[in-house]
């Protein structure tokens, strides 16, 4: 592997997934179970905003193309609420996971996620909150793997 990320990205990258984890289970955790993430705005807009847009930091920090897409559709969500522009949150919401799906898919140094997240998304029909929890827990998973993995190499090398 050529140009290897350096100690300090491999670091960032390794705590804002688990930022992702704490606040995945953080935000029930505070303010109580509701029916998405997106809810969550209406407590505090602007921690919603803000976690949402460091993870999507996160995302972009990979330097892969298939991951600028999922930070982008992130971003957008974070930025505009449910309330006030409910036609994109939710379009940037769905492509948000579809993308995720398909940069998991297609990364073949974490196998088997892509096709994880693919067969959780019969949990949407169950509740949209069942389906966010696995989602993101699911690549939240892959990115403390693979940034594992990328450690391992840098320190072997």
């Amino acid at each position: 592997m050529k140009n290897l990320p350096s100690y300090l990205n491999l670091f960032t990258r390794f705590m804002l997934s688990l930022g992702g984890l704490i606040s995945m289970f953080g935000l029930p955790l505070y303010y109580g179970w509701e029916e998405s993430y997106s809810r969550y705005y209406t407590h505090s807009p602007i921690v919603f905003t803000l976690i949402f847009n460091t993870l999507a930091i996160g995302l972009l920090i990979h330097r892969n193309n298939e991951w600028k897409y999922p930070s982008f559709f992130l971003i957008i969500l974070a930025l505009f609420n449910m309330h006030d522009f409910p036609l994109l949150h939710y379009s940037s919401a769905i492509l948000f996971f579809l993308t995720t799906t398909y940069a998991m898919w297609n990364d073949k140094r974490v196998p088997w996620f892509g096709r994880l997240s693919l067969m959780g998304y019969f949990l949407f029909f169950i509740g949209l909150m069942y389906f966010e929890v696995y989602q993101v827990l699911l690549m939240c998973l892959f990115h403390l793997i693979y940034t594992y993995k990328l450690f391992k190499v840098k320190i072997n090398k």
